[in-house]
């Protein structure tokens, strides 16, 4: 008997969290310093290129490799340890050197390789006076990376890639008279010019240049020098400056020269990011927040005063998450979300753990992991994920005066590693690890709307070639799945699977040969093979 076969392919869209709102299923792995770990407050997390994750802790800097704790502290190698042994935070650049930066202002480069630190606040003393405590950390393409100074200065390093050498400068932005500037930004655009925003101004340091040019303000309004600058957005052949007039100030690669975008803040933009193609999402300091459309230059605001959700104008930072959806930190306790297709805004504000003020103080901050979950910790804690089925935030194994909580939600730091696991430092202290796991057993009814068991009673089962799943049941018939589990429906004596008389064989084994053809093996009525045609 000959019987032709086709397949229809139906895709579908499975949720990431189902809409019963249960927790994801995982299992915990909780490390202490009786593990190894040399300090219980985890204060940054990262894991680099080759697996490592590492912890900056109040006391050294642990490199896990999976199954142990290593070290390394002030004192670790005479010539080339740490200097202050807290590390706060941990940045990698795209040679694999590890940049620490300390509280007391500390900034040092680990090559992790040759286990060799190098502290930049004392490396400029031969070029610079300013011995200021470093601030930030700005890492780009090509080994280059940029620290600020608490005096307003600038210090660029460009690493080698094969050795420990480096390339190292100081930059000093104009500042106003006796007055502090601060550094606020720095950024490198596609010609690998960088920008310094500055309480002061723009400057930039164009590619091949050596001394920092200062950039003129189009508006002769108000002074270069009165103008502070927080955000900047690349786009195209665009780059917008946010001011903190309120106005976005709009620089063309073409003529390099400037125009201004007037909007109706009079505070300081302070974020610009994408949420689509053509809006933006407009974070103010004390204004709200707005979204502006680049191609019309339509402008919708969200204020305190217009949207009751909205419990402050003052706004912080804002995360646009996979989805094109934003998260913002404003000035008060938990985060606020903004749906761009509903125009809708939330304010979460989670249950949380009692604690002293004056000791800790519970960061923001926000990360997806490579299952798509987004993780959260508000301002003022209660660190929780995002349910997308029911738009809501869920505690995870933590909600306050449940039975069932396993620790703290709040937390000093957390992250997700390059396999999907979530690492959490809560205020008790040590390191939380979530594996997760999914559904061990999935129920496939061949015909889920039977109230008997013949028509799902299976009597034999075969995965082809093309992964496909073929189903013969009790009752005689003969069903395929897809790839994705789908059924593509019942095995015709048409040699269909979508129209005609139906099979029935009460087949009892199914093969596959090298050929492709299938066979399958029957009660009563013989052998069948199906060749596809």
């Amino acid at each position: 008997m000959k019987l032709a076969f086709r397949v229809l392919i139906i895709l579908y869209f499975a949720l990431i969290i189902n809409q019963s709102g249960a927790q994801p299923k995982c299992t915990f792995t909780h490390y202490s310093v009786e593990d190894g770990l040399s300090e219980g407050e985890v204060l940054a997390m990262h894991q680099d290129r080759n697996g490592f994750i590492w912890f900056g802790t109040f006391d050294g800097l642990n490199r896990f490799d999976g199954v142990n704790f290593k070290v390394y502290k002030s004192g670790f190698n005479r010539y080339s340890s740490l200097t202050n042994n807290r590390v706060d935070k941990i940045q990698e650049d795209d040679y694999g050197y590890l940049w620490l930066l300390s509280n007391n202002g500390d900034a040092h480069r680990f090559d992790t390789q040759k286990e060799k630190f190098i502290n930049f606040k004392g490396s400029t003393n031969q070029i610079s006076k300013d011995q200021s405590p470093i601030q930030q950390i700005f890492c780009f393409s090509n080994g280059e990376t940029w620290l600020t100074t608490e005096n307003g200065g600038c210090v660029r390093i460009i690493s080698n890639k094969f050795s420990d050498n480096f390339e190292i400068a100081y930059f000093q932005t104009e500042g106003n008279g006796h007055q502090k500037t601060n550094i606020n930004l720095i950024r490198k655009d596609k010609e690998n010019s960088i920008w310094i925003l500055a309480s002061n101004g723009i400057s930039l340091l164009r590619q091949g240049q050596k001394k920092l040019e200062k950039i003129g303000q189009p508006d002769n309004a108000v002074t270069q020098t009165s103008l502070p600058f927080y955000s900047f957005f690349e786009f195209g052949d665009k780059i917008w400056f946010g001011s903190g007039s309120g106005d976005i100030f709009s620089y063309d690669f073409a003529d390099r020269g400037f125009e201004i975008i007037k909007t109706s803040v009079k505070s300081g933009i302070i974020a610009i990011k994408p949420l689509n193609q053509r809006e933006q999402i407009v974070l103010t300091s004390n204004d709200g927040f707005f979204i502006l459309n680049r191609t019309t230059g339509e402008k919708t605001y969200f204020r305190k005063e217009n949207n009751p959700s909205i419990p402050t104008n003052k706004m912080i930072s804002v995360y646009v998450d996979k989805f094109g959806e934003a998260w913002i930190e404003t000035s008060v306790e938990g985060v606020l979300h903004f749906d761009p297709f509903k125009e809708k805004v939330t304010f979460f504000k989670m249950k949380t753990d009692k604690t002293n003020p004056n000791v800790f103080l519970p960061n923001f901050f926000i990360f997806e992991d490579k299952n798509d979950y987004l993780w959260v910790h508000p301002l003022g804690g209660g660190f929780s994920y995002y349910n997308r089925a029911l738009k809501k935030l869920e505690y995870f194994y933590n909600e306050p005066g449940n039975p069932l909580r396993l620790f703290p939600n709040i937390l000093h730091s957390a992250f997700s590693d390059q396999q999907g696991n979530l690492w959490m430092c809560t205020i008790s202290r040590g390191i939380e690890k979530a594996t997760f796991y999914p559904d061990q057993f999935k129920l496939l009814q061949p015909n889920p709307s039977s109230i008997g068991h013949a028509e799902n009673e299976v009597r034999a089962v075969f995965e082809d070639k093309n992964k496909f799943l073929w189903i013969a049941t009790r009752d005689g018939l003969v069903y395929l799945f897809d790839s994705t589990k789908t059924n593509v429906g019942n095995l015709r004596e048409n040699g269909s699977f979508t129209s005609g008389e139906k099979f029935n064989g009460l087949i009892y084994t199914i093969m596959q040969d090298r050929k492709g053809n299938i066979w399958m093996g029957s009660k009563g009525r013989g052998v069948f093979k199906l060749e596809n045609v």
